[in-house]
């Protein structure tokens, strides 16, 4: 087999059919499977040929996720050593193939880097065991042709299209699991006042009702008592997050709203990209800086520019923020293994009750079989630190004078919680983090105005402090609800300078003052 990857498994072959991989409400059909034993396992171990650009190594971790991997990720993975970590510039032990080019799969996982201190000052449990090992079956037992570029649009689409986009108006009883059309704002009367709209923005690959939801079950007196602050003016806009960009998305939102409305926005994840892409676009001139940056991304440029017109001539106003988990300054996460970051957020997002949807998982397969990157797809690759939008938002600039308060997480935990985050710190290079976006991204953006209303932050911690946990917490809403209030007090603390700067996560100078966190 031209350009196989082998595995030497050490365990028992189970019936073709008796294993299938569930991921959400979806039954993948594996090729082959193997329930996997320990170092000392009898019998001889079974060779497993992979071909990459054809298969998907499947891995079922005892108590966590499902990883669906590109197999030449899944050789590193496996291939670690179970002793320390490995070094940055020699490989690990295990990569390098043996007599028969084959990389040793047991049950015990290696640990994928060195144990990160907790907060707690104990030292972490860590440990992982695999199940069982797979080889997911290609679709229709064939090969997939096409360019990846084609194929990536394709599943942008299918994935992009579980959402119509637009503003819609919520109410206080109920959200929905998906917001239906009666409530997509199509029209405004001539005078809307100037009393601010709260407008609730998701994240990526979800839409408003599977990221808000819990908000709504768990939080029922205080999300009345933001409709009362709010009358008839609480919103959400629910949009696409994989083909279209930030600036597209603050486009979409910008042509949504009246003219003079005066924003205040609650977002999750990619969404606090939007609301920073609107607070720099209305303050920038175009420049030979401003074109040299974005001179490998002209579709981007070109975004800016209609998007400065159409702010400019409705004088659109985001006066405050409360940003949650936004990857102010990229997230490594989906740039190098985006099959592992995928496979580790369909897990994140079940634990959540957040539905995982058919196409997600056609994503993921996808992705793992070809290894599409972050790049092919523009919502993603908007992402990425080294991305001109990044870059573009935490340039320097005389702060802007809009609130913003940020709500930050650092998972913490033994056992496969700790190896789960320290095989996505380890594969990106960032230790703390909510097990999908850096813990020190979280702080950055556009530079705000200082003095009493500069930018805030409550720093989360503990094993509910995961990416999708946040608005089901019953320690959040409070908060949230003071500062959308302009009542914030000591729930939120200054962020410091060395957090604003992406090099602390704690959110504080140097560590040295106290840290507002909530276990």
């Amino acid at each position: 087999m031209a350009g196989k990857i082998s595995f030497r498994v050490a365990g028992t072959r189970l019936d073709d059919g008796a294993v299938q991989a569930r991921i959400g409400g979806r039954d993948l059909a594996l090729r082959s499977a193997w329930s996997v034993h320990g170092h000392r396992a009898a019998g001889q171990p079974a060779v497993v040929d992979v071909e990459p650009g054809r298969d998907a190594v499947v891995l079922k971790i005892a108590g966590g996720p499902t990883l669906v991997l590109h197999p030449e990720h899944a050789r590193t993975l496996l291939g670690r050593p179970s002793t320390g970590p490995a070094s940055r510039s020699t490989p690990a032990r295990g990569t390098v193939p043996g007599q028969d080019g084959a990389v040793s799969v047991t049950s015990q996982l290696p640990w994928c880097g060195a144990p990160t201190a907790r907060r707690d000052g104990r030292a972490p449990v860590v440990g992982a065991v695999l199940e069982w090992f797979g080889v997911l079956a290609a679709p229709d037992q064939q090969v997939q042709q096409g360019p990846e570029d084609e194929q990536a649009a394709a599943i942008t689409e299918a994935v992009d299209g579980q959402v119509v986009e637009g503003l819609y108006r919520l109410r206080a009883d109920v959200l929905p699991e998906r917001l239906p059309p009666s409530q997509r704002v199509t029209a405004w009367p001539e005078d809307c006042g100037t009393a601010p709209l709260l407008v609730f923005m998701h994240g990526t690959f979800v839409d408003t009702g599977s990221t808000f939801g819990k908000m709504w079950l768990r939080n029922a007196a205080q999300v009345e008592q933001l409709f009362e602050h709010y009358p008839e003016r609480v919103f959400a806009f629910d949009h696409p997050t994989i083909g279209k960009s930030p600036i597209g998305n603050a486009i979409a939102l910008v042509d949504s709203l009246p003219h003079n409305a005066v924003l205040h926005l609650v977002t999750h994840s990619r969404a606090g990209l939007i609301a920073d892409v609107l607070l720099r676009a209305a303050r920038f001139e175009p420049d030979a800086t401003l074109d040299a940056l974005f001179a490998g991304e002209p579709a981007a440029r070109q975004e800016l520019g209609e998007l400065r017109r159409r702010l400019r001539s409705k004088t659109i106003t985001v006066q405050r923020v409360v940003r949650c988990a936004c990857p102010a300054r990229g997230t490594l996460l989906a740039s190098r293994r985006l099959d592992a970051y995928l496979s580790v957020l369909q897990w994140l997002m079940g634990l959540a009750g957040v539905n995982v949807t058919t196409q997600f998982v056609d994503l993921l397969c996808a992705v793992a079989r070809r290894r599409t990157s972050a790049a092919a797809m523009p919502g993603l690759q908007a992402m990425m630190p080294d991305s001109a939008l990044v870059r573009w938002l935490n340039a320097p600039l005389d702060g802007v004078d809009s609130e913003l308060y940020v709500l930050a997480g650092d998972a913490d935990g033994d056992g496969v919680l700790s190896w789960v985050k320290t095989l996505m710190a380890d594969g990106f290079f960032w230790a703390d983090n909510d097990m999908v976006v850096q813990t020190r991204s979280m702080y950055g953006g556009v530079p705000r105005a200082a003095g009493p209303r500069a930018p805030k932050f409550r720093l989360f911690t503990g094993a509910q402090a995961t990416h999708f946990s946040y608005f089901s917490r019953p320690d959040v809403m409070g908060p949230v609800l003071a500062a959308l209030r302009g009542e914030a007090a000591d729930d939120w603390k200054p962020i410091g300078a060395r957090s604003r700067a992406g090099l602390d996560s704690g959110g504080v100078r140097g560590g040295m003052a106290a840290a507002p966190r909530a276990e």
